[in-house]
């Protein structure tokens, strides 16, 4: 990976990730009566997990210390994109894939995304940087719409979609989950076990099966990316919030906002938190340019 190209794009920098989506063509609002079934559809599902060591420093007052980044371009990705498999998520060969047609995620770009999650990310005391040789993380940024498993009729197509999309947004946390796809229940039935996790996160299985918009981010140390061509993770964040109801353009600075306070930590688990009321304006975005260096 060249490095080097992320300091010529300007405040917000890029990354070259190959990534082409498919586009189905069939209208998912036949089904759409089913998504009643989710009470969840204000609730912003949160995952972050820390890596190698990484530990958020802080000063003398107790507020964490600044840290410097260059944002990545990951690029739009499907539940079901082969090479998606580049951020550690398995999902290829998912029954059920692809990205439905929507407009308000298909037209947002990443600029956009970047400038909107750069806000929150300040408010965590993570300021951008120009200067490589100063930039302490590489945050790759990746976002989406999953494909719900409600259109599936199958029940072991359904189990495969929940634990790919699971994996994709954060909820394998719930080891439940993965314990579903279980090849031996396709023969001697799920245990009593497995039907009772199921009702006691009948919630985030409900959550789970219906579209839903995401972003991922990934924290690499930027220096050893830069300087000895080695990704090591940090931190990773991952936030997603029901598709049904919502325009991820318009949301994303609230779903950003409420992921944010668990940037660079670890949740240890699943979090979901309520979508307030209104919307988080986040204002000009300003070029604050090179940070200079203790």
């Amino acid at each position: 990976m060249n490095i080097r190209r992320f300091f010529s794009a300007g405040p917000f920098l890029l990354a070259a990730c190959l990534v082409s989506p498919l586009h189905a063509t069939m209208d998912d609002d036949l089904f759409r009566p089913f998504s009643l079934v989710s009470g969840s559809e204000q609730l912003t599902a949160v995952s972050s997990k820390v890596f190698n060591g990484y530990v958020r420093e802080r000063d003398a007052a107790g507020k964490f210390s600044r840290e410097t980044y260059a944002f990545g371009n990951g690029g739009q990705v499907s539940s079901s994109y082969l090479g998606v498999d580049m951020i550690s998520i398995a999902t290829s060969g998912a029954p059920h894939g692809g990205v439905v047609s929507d407009p308000t995620i298909d037209d947002v770009g990443f600029d956009t995304i970047a400038r909107t999650i750069a806000l929150p990310l300040s408010e965590q005391n993570y300021l951008p940087s120009r200067n490589p040789n100063g930039t302490n993380i590489l945050i790759m940024v990746y976002w989406g719409r999953s494909s719900g498993s409600y259109l599936d009729t199958d029940g072991n197509d359904k189990d495969y979609v929940d634990a790919w999309n699971a994996q994709l947004m954060g909820f394998d946390t719930l080891r439940f989950i993965r314990e579903r796809t279980d090849a031996s229940t396709v023969f001697l039935g799920r245990s009593l076990r497995s039907q009772m996790l199921d009702q006691l996160h009948s919630p985030e299985i409900a959550a789970l099966q219906m579209d839903r918009y995401y972003v991922i981010m990934q924290a690499f140390d930027f220096q050893a990316a830069w300087k000895h061509k080695r990704m090591k993770l940090l931190w990773e964040t991952r936030f997603s919030l029901s598709e049904r109801q919502h325009d991820f353009a318009r949301e994303l600075p609230t779903m950003a906002h409420t992921a944010s306070i668990y940037f660079g930590q670890d949740t240890g688990g699943l979090i979901r938190a309520r979508i307030p009321e209104g919307q988080v304006d986040v204002g000009a975005v300003k070029d604050l340019g090179s940070v200079p260096q203790n």
